[in-house]
């Protein structure tokens, strides 16, 4: 979308920008697509991970409260976890195809415009 927005207005009016598209996101950013993917499946493992283990605990002793509130609140912190890193490589996606920089660096560049514009996004 970047590519076609900036050459829409040139003599090509934006013809075969969305193949010149596909074949950079396959040459130059397959491991950012990767990475990003490596990172939601490793933050969802780590929940199912959690949630198991609360089903073992929760047959072992039902009736204690101070286990069932430490189990809601790791829960709750998993969840939570799990939908910043979504968030931030969702946005690490859109900066890396507006400034065509890999995994990493679009994340640190999108975790710093969030920060400069919070008061704007809250």
């Amino acid at each position: 979308m970047a590519i076609w927005y900036f050459e829409v207005t040139t003599d090509t009016k934006g013809r075969g920008t969305i193949l010149r598209s596909i074949k950079w996101l396959i040459i130059y950013h397959w491991g950012t697509v990767v990475f990003g993917s490596l990172v939601i499946s490793v933050s969802q493992l780590i929940r199912l991970l959690f949630e198991y283990q609360r089903k073992i605990v929760g047959t072992m002793n039902p009736k204690n409260p101070l286990t069932f509130c430490l189990q809601i609140i790791c829960c709750c912190q998993v969840q939570w976890s799990e939908r910043c890193l979504k968030f931030m490589t969702k946005n690490a996606y859109i900066q890396t195809a507006i400034t065509n920089q890999s995994f990493c660096p679009a994340a640190f560049n999108a975790y710093t415009l969030m920060i400069k514009h919070a008061p704007r996004l809250g």
